[in-house]
């Protein structure tokens, strides 16, 4: 699950449909792909470029505000056979962690690398597959299970990384981590380290992803899509 700036929620159900929800919580679209596999996130960076990764495929594909299809990105047609996570990228490509060739890359509409990073598995002596990677601020974050959060600057050069592991997705506010656990939600300031948390809303339970917009707080449990509104 995620959300856009417009308030926009966007959920993977059970039957593999990407369904779309407005800002009153009423279903507005849906949209349905079989042929590349279950498919793995949605980056709603752009509600009018919104990525769906599939990731069986090593296949994303790009919607408009319509949720109709505007572009695809089939990745093994330049052999990049395993692609283990995707963003939307500032300029409205698509960043890519190719794990034949441990590099982060961003890949335009022409099927061409435009920035990449260096082999990282060489440069820090590990195997790297991150599962997630968002792009704000002009720097790219990737998080892997194993070795935590890796930070990129703006052309594909790795800079550092924070040892928060075991994270599905979080989000990025100014110098902050967000992100949920034991119930509570969290920023990590990754300038000074330091960790505040929040409790969240008592009716909140199970939780499998949250989200912040605006004033809107997003939670999807076992059952149900939770939009919750502050007053300020």
């Amino acid at each position: 699950m995620t959300a856009d700036h417009l308030l926009n929620a966007y959920v993977i159900d059970e039957n593999n449909h990407v369904l779309k929800f407005n800002k009153e919580g009423e279903l507005a679209a849906r949209y349905d792909e079989s042929r590349y596999g279950p498919a793995t996130s949605v980056d709603a960076t752009s509600p009018f470029n919104t990525l769906i990764f599939y990731k069986d495929y090593s296949t994303v594909v790009a919607i408009d505000n319509q949720m109709n299809p505007r572009t695809l990105y089939r990745f093994p047609s330049i052999e990049m056979n395993d692609v283990s996570g995707m963003a939307l990228s500032d300029d409205n490509y698509v960043w890519i962690f190719d794990v034949q060739d441990s590099r982060l890359k961003k890949v335009n509409t022409k099927y061409e690398v435009i920035q990449q990073s260096l082999q990282l598995n060489s440069l820090l002596e590990v195997e790297v597959e991150p599962n997630f990677i968002i792009e704000r601020n002009r720097k790219v974050f990737a998080s892997d299970p194993e070795l935590g959060i890796l930070v990129f600057d703006a052309f594909g050069n790795y800079y550092n990384s924070f040892p928060m592991t075991d994270l599905k997705s979080f989000q990025i506010f100014k110098n902050n981590v967000v992100f949920h656990q034991d119930n509570e939600l969290k920023l990590f300031d990754f300038v000074s380290f330091n960790v505040e948390s929040f409790p969240l809303p008592s009716t909140v339970s199970q939780i499998k992803y949250i989200h912040i917009e605006k004033n809107r707080l997003f939670v999807l449990n076992e059952n149900e899509l939770q939009i919750y509104e502050s007053a300020d």
